[in-house]
């Protein structure tokens, strides 16, 4: 699966174009353990639009 989200500033605006879904299983190379909060890391459209938002004020 592909995924593409631009995450851009529009009139000084941060504007995210969608969610981003990582997955467990390709990041840390095993499954999720069952029973437990270990899953997908997702992350919202404005948890990217606050993360950019950081990274810019940063620079």
């Amino acid at each position: 699966m592909t995924q593409e989200v631009q995450v851009s500033l529009v009139n000084n605006v941060p504007v995210a174009t969608g969610s981003l879904c990582l997955s467990f299983s390709k990041l840390l190379e095993r499954p999720p353990r069952r029973a437990t909060s270990e899953s997908d890391f997702v992350f919202t459209r404005e948890e990217l639009i606050d993360i950019a938002r950081e990274i810019w004020a940063e620079q």
